[in-house]
């Protein structure tokens, strides 16, 4: 059972590359100051996942929470599916967010992908770690997808490999 780490993280890579490979997608970044709160997702995820599938109710998102020494708990985010996406449209929704306690607010970054395999790598990054997965409470999921980000990817990219 060593080394179940990697493995987990390279799968999880394998699915954000071929859902990558299904059209345009932007890369959001979201951040409140430095902190350490795993519940960031909940906090900050949710009321933007909404937002998108009311504006575009085919958008499709995979998210992954990540630790930095420089930024603390923060979540990347791949969006498909809601092509006129705007910095804007993002800004004004995540003003929506109350602050945290310390009076921290979420921001957000934004771009469009131009290079999916290079970006699927450094998102899994922390994934891939030995020993990255030992850190996680019992039962939390760094990363998350809508339920349609790539239903049947794992049939899909044997049958393009050749097996």
């Amino acid at each position: 059972m060593e080394f179940i780490e990697p493995r987990r993280g390279a799968r999880e890579r394998a699915r954000l590359e071929y859902g990558l490979s299904r059209g345009p997608r932007h890369f959001i970044t979201e951040v409140r100051g430095f902190n350490l709160d795993l519940a960031f997702r909940r906090d900050a995820w949710y009321l933007l996942r909404t937002r998108l599938q009311q504006e575009w109710p085919g958008a499709q998102a995979w998210t992954c929470l990540e630790y930095s020494s420089r930024r603390g708990i923060h979540m990347h985010i791949m969006v498909r599916g809601a092509p006129t996406l705007t910095v804007d449209w993002l800004a004004h929704v995540v003003s929506l967010l109350p602050a945290d306690e310390q009076g921290q607010r979420v921001t957000v970054d934004f771009q469009p992908v131009s290079d999916a395999e290079g970006i699927a790598r450094y998102l899994t990054k922390q994934l891939r770690k030995p020993g990255y997965w030992d850190g996680m409470p019992r039962h939390f999921h760094p990363v998350s997808a809508t339920h349609d980000w790539v239903p049947g990817w794992q049939a899909e990219a044997d049958r393009n490999k050749g097996g």
